[in-house]
């Protein structure tokens, strides 16, 4: 009975545990960046909202997105600010400059909602 109780009570927690590890704000950022510059409109769009949204449309329908040069695409991420259901999550871009994007968490889900016209 001890053992069912205890084995019981350790799947309870590790439950609680993976139950607030869903998608964070650097995952979402990494994978927006990377659907954007691969020219994945669909994965960018869904992973957007707002005026980032609007600005990845606009890139796909004059073309700007195949522009990109996929190939020495990483994602480096040096940190994020977060303060409740705002987010923004810095990292290095192919020169090594440091850029960001802002994300809002929207009906549970982190969604770029800024890029940072620089």
């Amino acid at each position: 009975m001890m053992k069912t109780l205890n084995l019981f009570a350790l799947s309870g927690f590790t439950l609680l545990i993976f139950a607030g590890c869903g998608p964070r704000p650097e995952s979402t950022a990494e994978d927006f960046l990377k659907s954007f510059i691969e020219g994945n409109e669909e994965d960018a769009l869904a992973l957007s909202d707002g005026q980032a949204h609007q600005l990845v449309e606009m890139a796909f329908a004059f073309g700007a997105a195949d522009e990109l040069d996929e190939s020495n695409f990483k994602f480096k991420h040096l940190r994020t600010e977060r303060e409740g259901d705002q987010a923004v999550v810095y990292f290095a871009d192919q020169d090594g400059s440091e850029a960001h994007v802002g994300l809002t968490k929207i009906k549970g889900e982190w969604k770029v909602t800024e890029i940072p016209k620089e």
